[in-house]
C-alpha cells in the first residue's frame, strides 16, 4: 500500500527522492574507494582514481547519475508504465545508498552501467541497425572482460536476447561474436607488432573467475540474511511481474523476458565475483530496480509488496 500511494502521488514521490537524494549526497561526500582483490586483471590498476577526493566524488557522482538516468530512459520506453514517475530515481538511489555509494565507483558499478548500455542496445529490434547494436555490444563485452571477467556472462544475455526477440536470428548472433573477435584480433595484434606476445601471455592468467561464497571468509548472520532476501526478492519479482504482463502484449511480455534474462546473467556474475557477499549483491540490483519499481505500480498485494521490498532494504542495511 506504502508504495502504490506513493507511486501515484507526485508530492510523495518528491519527499521519498529528497529524502534519499540527501542520504545519497552525504554518503558521497565522506564515501572512501573499495580495496581492489588481488590476482586479477583491474582497470582500477591504471592511475585513473590516483586523484584528489573531489575528483573522485565528481566521478562517482557522474556514473551514478548516468546510470539512474539510463535505466529510467529504458524503463519508460519499453512501455513498463503509462505515465512517467520518479521510482527508478528512488529505488536506484535507495539501493546504491543500503549497500554502500563506494560500491559504485569500482568493477561493479562499471559492470552494472554496462549492463544498462547492452539492454539500451538491444531495446528494439525492429528499428535501425540491428547488426550494427549487435558489433558494438560484443565489443564492448570484450573489452569489459580485459577489465573485469565476469562480464563474459553478459554474452549470454545479448545472445539470449536475440533468441527470444528476433525471429532471424543467425546473422545477428554472428555480427556480436565478430564483435568480440575484432578485439581479440587487435588485442593480439597490438602486443605482436609491438613484439611483446610475452607481455600478452602475462595477462591471460589475470582472466579467470572467482567466487563471491569463497570471498566471504566468515558466514554471518547478516550475509545470510541478505542472501535470503534477495532470493524471495527476485523470486517473488519475477513471479508477480510475470503474471501481471501475461495479459499485456506481446511486446510487452518479450521485454520483460529481456529483464529475466539479464537476471540470470546478474546471477551468474554475481556468483563468480572475486568480492564477498555484501559487495557482489550489487550485481543483482539492476533486475531489483526494475522489478520493484513494477511492483510500485500494482494494485493488487500491496501490503506483500510493501512488506518484501522494506525485508529487502533493511537487509541490505545491516
Amino acid at each position: 500500500m506504502m508504495l502504490k500511494i506513493i507511486q501515484s502521488n507526485f508530492i510523495l514521490q518528491m519527499a521519498a527522492l529528497v529524502a534519499v537524494l540527501v542520504w545519497t549526497v552525504l554518503q558521497i561526500v565522506g564515501f572512501s574507494l573499495l580495496p581492489t582483490p588481488e590476482g586479477t586483471y583491474w582497470i582500477f590498476d591504471l592511475n585513473m582514481l590516483n586523484n584528489t577526493n573531489i575528483v573522485n566524488i565528481v566521478l562517482l557522482s557522474g556514473l551514478l547519475f548516468l546510470f539512474i538516468v539510463l535505466t529510467d530512459i529504458y524503463y519508460f520506453r519499453c512501455g513498463f508504465a503509462d505515465k512517467h514517475h520518479f521510482m527508478i530515481f528512488v529505488f536506484s538511489l535507495l539501493a546504491m545508498s543500503s549497500i554502500g555509494i563506494a560500491s559504485f565507483l569500482s568493477p561493479l558499478g562499471f559492470s552494472m552501467l554496462l549492463m544498462v548500455l547492452l539492454l539500451m542496445l538491444n531495446y528494439n529490434y525492429d528499428s535501425g541497425n540491428v547488426k550494427c547494436r549487435d558489433l558494438f555490444s560484443g565489443i564492448l563485452i570484450a573489452m569489459a572482460c580485459l577489465f573485469y571477467f565476469p562480464c563474459i556472462f553478459l554474452s549470454f544475455f545479448v545472445v539470449s536476447s536475440l533468441i527470444i526477440n528476433k525471429y532471424s536470428k543467425t546473422k545477428d548472433i554472428l555480427a556480436f561474436l565478430i564483435g568480440i573477435l575484432l578485439v581479440i584480433v587487435y588485442l593480439f595484434s597490438y602486443f605482436y607488432f609491438t613484439d611483446n606476445v610475452s607481455g600478452l601471455l602475462s595477462l591471460i592468467p589475470g582472466l579467470k573467475l572467482s567466487n563471491c561464497f569463497d570471498a566471504t571468509k566468515i558466514w554471518s548472520w547478516r550475509e545470510i540474511l541478505l542472501l535470503t532476501t534477495t532470493g524471495i526478492a527476485l523470486l517473488y519479482g519475477i513471479v508477480v511481474d510475470k503474471i501481471h504482463f501475461d495479459t499485456q502484449p506481446i511486446a510487452l511480455r518479450k521485454r520483460m523476458a529481456t529483464i529475466n534474462v539479464m537476471t540470470i546473467s546478474c546471477i551468474l556474475m554475481f556468483v563468480f565475483s572475486p568480492y564477498d557477499i555484501k559487495q557482489s549483491v550489487v550485481f543483482l540490483m539492476l533486475p531489483i530496480i526494475f522489478y520493484f519499481t513494477i511492483l510500485s505500480q500494482l494494485n493488487k498485494n500491496r501490503l506483500v509488496n510493501d512488506f518484501i521490498v522494506l525485508l529487502y532494504i533493511v537487509s541490505l542495511c545491516l
